[in-house]
């Protein structure tokens, strides 16, 4: 891997445990749990090293291609037991907003979402009562 000024002057300029970290993942070396809770925390030019170094390998793997993908999420049933207190999603079964999706009512969102170029599909849900498992 070809390692630019930018990238070297950053390493320069950070401490030198971050820059060793750094330096190191940059010839492929895997990175360990208290190297990443270093990363996690560094600030100014420590952080700056981080960001480069990452644009760097972001590069090397990518190059500039950009991609993203068109997902429906598909909320199979808003019927749930668990009452947490931050949802606004879940009804009780005997709401009058209740919903529980037929399978072929699923199929159909699905289809719906592969004609409209969607390219992921993530099924999710409240905990129904009535489902095992």
């Amino acid at each position: 891997m070809i390692i630019t000024d930018k990238v070297e002057k950053a390493l320069a300029a950070a401490k030198p445990d971050i820059s060793r970290i750094l330096s190191g993942v940059i010839e492929g070396q895997e990175l360990q749990n208290e190297d990443a809770l270093s990363l996690f925390n560094t600030s100014g030019k420590d952080f700056q090293a981080v960001l480069e170094t990452a644009d760097l390998l972001r590069a090397e793997t990518n190059g500039d291609l950009v991609t993203f993908v068109v997902v429906r999420n598909i909320n199979f049933t808003n019927i749930c037991y668990t009452g947490c207190r931050f949802c606004g999603f879940a009804r009780k079964p005997d709401h009058h907003e209740a919903e529980f999706l037929t399978l072929d009512e699923i199929g159909r969102r699905v289809q719906e979402a592969s004609d409209r170029g969607g390219t992921e599909v993530c099924i999710q849900g409240g905990l129904h009562p009535e489902i095992k498992g």
